[in-house]
């Protein structure tokens, strides 16, 4: 379950940072919220798979609940993309 649940919510934020013109290799934050903390190994193998993972800071922190009864992972992503004058500017998304 949580595999599946992380595919799903990976492949939303893939296609969140891409609205941004961004990739997940350009997330210099995220934050994941997740239910049992145990479950997170699972994680890491749905991550290999991918290929186009954040490297970046990472925040695993253990809820009590999230948004919906069913939801195992929530993540949120910070990161920088290049501003029309060579600024950075900075996206913050939300992902189920």
């Amino acid at each position: 379950m949580m595999e599946r649940q992380m595919r799903a919510t990976d492949a939303n934020a893939v296609k969140s940072s891409a609205r941004f013109g961004a990739t997940l290799n350009t997330a210099v934050q995220e934050r994941l919220y997740v239910l049992v903390v145990a479950a997170f190994a699972a994680a890491g193998n749905v991550r290999r798979e991918a290929g186009d993972t954040p490297r970046c800071a990472s925040n695993l922190i253990g809820v009590a609940r999230l948004a919906f009864p069913e939801q195992l992972v929530e993540i949120t992503f910070r990161g920088t993309l290049p501003g029309a004058r060579g600024e950075a500017a900075v996206v913050s998304f939300q992902v189920r």
